[in-house]
């Protein structure tokens, strides 16, 4: 219920968003994780984040997997034109990762 009140709030703003993004795996599971968080100004001008999602990437941790799985996420919080920029950490993977996210948008 609250993930849908985000959503429909997201879908409100008039500002561009920030975005950012992580992956790690667990040392003992051997599983992919990747959060994605983004960062805008309100409506009363205070910086705000959310959130968006905290997943189990089940695929290689390839720039594909890494670039689908961030679209999908833009596109279903209705901020894929909304977005001014992605801030990933400097593995070359997510270089080409945000590529392919651009050439989506």
């Amino acid at each position: 219920m609250e993930r849908k009140k985000a959503i429909e709030y997201m879908s409100m703003i008039q500002s561009r968003v920030a975005v950012t993004t992580d992956m790690w795996t667990s040392d003992s599971q051997k599983k992919g994780y990747m959060a994605i968080t983004t960062h805008f100004i309100d409506e009363s001008w205070r910086l705000r984040n959310i959130l968006m999602r905290f997943i189990y990437v089940h695929a290689s941790h390839n720039a594909a997997a890494i670039a689908g799985m961030l679209h999908e996420s833009l596109v279903e919080w209705n901020l894929d034109e909304k977005l001014l920029t992605v801030t990933v950490d400097n593995c070359n993977v997510n270089d080409k990762a945000v590529e392919e996210i651009v050439g989506k948008i």
